[in-house]
């Protein structure tokens, strides 16, 4: 009986040794937005210019692994701003408008921040993503300025693999973009001549 004992002892013990020598890797997820925009005719073949760039001062999404030990970056597939352009020229799209380089009309989107941060405490372990996106719209006749801010907050007891924050990481971008593709004051500033 006590060498049973002292055998699982040092099972369990091997294993938090083994653990502990673990390290983090990063995680590269794939980003799909699925937009949850109606279709609609507010467009009218109107043609637009999508231009989008990423001024984040870190271009990975966040750092997996406990603060203040090992910790890797989580990075995309392929650049964001090319993932957030393809998502927001499909989206003005379904709503009628005709994506084309050189229109008169160009609506830019600056990608401020698109961040994935984890929050530990006693007993759950969360996760926080954030995103602000400026949006300018502009025509000959003027622009339009505003910023979208978007923010998703998940719960866990254990710390999400690389197939759970991919999940996550595409829920809070489709929620952000689609925000901005319903907003009824841009789509008729830029439908409008």
């Amino acid at each position: 009986m006590r060498k049973k004992m002292l055998l699982n002892l040092l099972g369990v013990m091997s294993l938090v040794g083994m653990m502990a020598g673990c390290s983090v890797t990063p995680q590269i997820v794939v980003l799909e937005p699925a937009l949850t925009i109606q279709s609609s005719s507010i467009g009218s073949e109107q043609a637009v210019s999508v231009k989008i760039s990423d001024v984040r001062l870190q271009k990975y999404l966040g750092m997996v692994g406990k603060k203040g030990e090992k910790q890797a970056p989580i990075m995309t597939s392929e650049p964001l701003e090319n993932i957030v352009k393809e998502a927001v020229s499909e989206g003005l799209a379904r709503k009628g408008f005709r994506i084309t380089d050189g229109a008169d009309m160009t609506l830019s989107i600056a990608i401020q921040s698109f961040q994935y941060e984890r929050v530990d405490e006693d007993w759950t372990k969360g996760v926080i993503i954030k995103s602000v996106m400026d949006i300018k719209a502009e025509k000959p006749t003027g622009n339009m300025k505003k910023t979208f801010r978007s923010e998703q907050e998940e719960r866990v007891v254990f710390s999400p693999d690389e197939e759970k924050n991919a999940k996550w990481l595409n829920e809070a971008l489709s929620r952000a973009l689609s925000k901005i593709l319903s907003d009824e004051d841009l789509l008729v500033y830029i439908s409008t001549h």
